[in-house]
């Protein structure tokens, strides 16, 4: 599975926020090019029904940066670079699409929301959990972006420490930088990468 397909994997693109956000029309499609790592790279990508493609080109050498999706190659700088496109990517998910809904996922409901904000309250100062850590530990494995969708409402049921929950690597929301200022206030450590220090900071609940 590419990144692309991980991170539009049941979604649906609006048009007219596709275009807010600087994608132009082209024969039924529509593209964008969108710099990132401070110029650095560029990612050229083009949007056909409900499936986005993309090429990440390597700004000063002018060609394709294929390292991004060679698994062979797996240091430092081009794994930053990963996670920047993912970031990206991401932020064009949150600002223009609409999930579609999964018959074999879970329904949000009230009971289940405080549910899971009660695990977020459980999370020790200066320790953090995970998306995937408490759909399992609710019994419903699969559904760690549904745990992700509850966090983001967190802020109308009261006050969660959701700062607490990142992704399996340690990532953070893209988008909140109040986040890493919350953890680093608890003592949390950050990777080269920006992530959470997850060998010293993940929470192991008492089983």
């Amino acid at each position: 599975m590419t990144v692309e397909e991980k991170v539009f994997r049941r979604k649906r693109f609006d048009i007219r926020r596709l275009e807010e956000y600087g994608f132009v029309s082209n024969k039924g499609e529509h593209t964008m090019s969108a710099s990132f790592m401070d110029g650095d790279f560029c990612a050229e990508l083009t949007v056909a029904g409900d499936e986005l493609t993309g090429t990440v080109i390597d700004v000063m050498n002018d060609e394709e940066y294929v390292q991004l999706r060679n698994p062979n190659f797996d240091g430092s700088y081009v794994n930053t670079v990963r996670d920047a496109y993912e970031r990206l990517l991401e932020d064009i998910s949150d600002k223009c699409c609409e999930e579609i809904p999964d018959p074999k996922q879970g329904v949000i409901n009230e009971t289940l929301i405080r549910r899971v904000l009660s695990l977020a309250d459980s999370i020790p100062y200066g320790l953090v959990s995970t998306y995937g850590q408490i759909a399992k530990m609710i019994g419903m494995d699969k559904n760690a972006r549904m745990i992700g969708r509850i966090m983001s409402m967190a802020d109308r049921y009261g006050d969660h420490p959701c700062h607490r929950v990142v992704s399996s690597s340690g990532r953070l929301v893209p988008g909140w930088a109040e986040q890493r200022e919350l953890l680093e206030a608890e003592g949390v450590a950050f990777r080269k990468n920006g992530h959470v220090d997850m060998k010293k900071h993940l929470w192991v609940p008492c089983e």
